[in-house]
């Protein structure tokens, strides 16, 4: 079976393509199913301006573009295409834990969430982890996931060892204590919750960085996904983070497989993600 999971929209401000350009590719392609999961509406209120600002979210979709926008025209897209291929509508979400009200409401009406850690509460801030990354920001990313999958709203943590891209010395990978201790946690946060932990596509596209003598992708990083390996309870995907309809074809999916294997992870090709949004007769 072919599937993906996590796919964007041209809503995000990095990404190109609608739903249906998203579907149409899909079916091209020989999918079964596909996710559509672009970033979801932060409130503004969830931070201050610098944050808001600092953090690129008025450059992606808000509340009024989910309703009016991203909603109808992901609905459009199942409904025409839902006799060729599954679509599930979704959002790529980060977790505010002040607002997990809002984030509950959004999981009540689409069929699953991704969660995202791309900034998270750190010194009186969010912090960002394409930034920099240092052992008390990754220990804090790590309660920061812990948290979020416990609040139950999350079906898959999307690229779980992001927090180690810009943890490095001059481009020298560090994987220390502080890295294998938030490893563990976060794969024990997957499992208790029944969270799908994603091998992402997007790090392998990015320059590399040097690890005992090696250069290794940013994300996935090997050192994780081998102690990912050692949990047998442990459910794995692969995502393309498409951010263009043409991704859903690109050859790095078959690259991510082989490092899966060579990592001894086993991963799902059809998880059991089961949506919640239904059609009675043709009234989109």
């Amino acid at each position: 079976m072919k599937t993906n999971f996590h796919t964007h929209h041209e809503l995000c401000g990095h990404a190109i393509g609608t739903a249906k350009d998203y579907v149409e590719y899909a079916i091209k392609s020989g999918y079964d199913r596909i996710g559509l999961t672009d970033h979801g509406p932060i409130p503004r209120d969830a931070m201050s301006q610098d944050d808001y600002f600092g953090n690129y979210l008025h450059l992606q979709m808000n509340e009024s573009d989910f309703e009016t926008i991203y909603l109808p025209d992901c609905l459009q897209a199942k409904q025409k295409f839902q006799h060729q291929i599954d679509v599930l509508i979704g959002l790529e979400i980060e977790y505010i834990p002040t607002h997990k009200s809002y984030l509950q409401s959004l999981a009540d009406r689409l069929d699953y969430l991704i969660l995202g850690v791309h900034y998270f509460p750190f010194q009186g801030h969010m912090h960002n982890v394409y930034e920099w990354m240092n052992s008390e920001s990754v220990q804090t990313y790590g309660d920061h996931v812990q948290e979020a999958l416990d609040s139950g709203l999350y079906r898959i943590l999307a690229h779980p060892d992001i927090f180690l891209m810009k943890y490095h010395h001059d481009l020298e990978a560090i994987f220390d204590t502080a890295a294998i201790e938030t490893t563990h946690k976060i794969i024990q946060a997957a499992i208790k919750n029944n969270v799908y932990l994603e091998i992402n596509c997007g790090g392998a596209k990015r320059e590399g960085l040097h690890y005992q003598n090696q250069t290794r992708y940013v994300y996935p990083r090997e050192e994780f996904w081998r102690i990912v390996a050692t949990y047998p309870d442990a459910k794995v995907l692969i995502g393309v983070d498409a951010h263009a309809p043409a991704h859903l074809g690109n050859p790095v999916i078959e690259e991510m497989k082989h490092f899966a294997s060579l990592c001894g992870v086993t991963w799902v090709d059809n998880p059991m993600i089961q949506g919640r949004i239904r059609f009675q007769g043709n009234e989109i």
